[in-house]
């Protein structure tokens, strides 16, 4: 599914906030996850089997969380976020799942931010900046990545 038809299934936020404190508080809500799940997240890179022949091809998944600028992603939203949360393939589904978890839940709690199904949230701002918050979900690594659309 492509970012425009992620953004137009996705839940229109309309928050009392600037884009400058939605951003910011966004920023903050990325850098407390990446240190909260610094540990869990501490782990060396492998490689899986892989297609189209798993007898000869391998995937590298990664370790590791971080908070990235500028992030280019490939997956299942094709897209460059301003700002992002990389999370490495190779971590444990269940910790992959409560970090995403803490952010959804956090966004919702500071900014009343809510995402679609498919894990897709498009802000509108007080002072009319609208941003997309996406979820992606890739096999080396995973983002939770922030652009501005408008």
């Amino acid at each position: 599914m492509k970012i425009k038809e992620l953004l137009t299934e996705s839940v229109k936020n309309q928050v009392e906030f600037t884009g400058k404190e939605v951003w910011n508080n966004v920023r903050h809500i990325f850098q407390d996850t990446a240190r909260d799940f610094k540990d869990q997240a501490n782990i060396p890179t492998s490689s899986v089997p892989a297609g189209p022949n798993t007898s000869s091809f391998r995937a590298t998944k990664y370790g590791g969380i971080s908070v990235e600028q500028n992030l280019t992603v490939h997956g299942s939203v094709n897209t460059t976020f301003a700002y992002a949360l990389k999370i490495g393939g190779a971590l444990n589904q269940n910790v992959l799942e409560e970090i995403v978890a803490t952010v959804r839940d956090d966004l919702f709690d500071e900014l009343g931010i809510e995402f679609n199904s498919h894990g897709a949230a498009q802000v509108e701002c007080s002072d009319g900046i609208v941003l997309s918050i996406v979820i992606n979900y890739g096999s080396a690594w995973h983002a939770i990545g922030m652009k501005r659309v408008r």
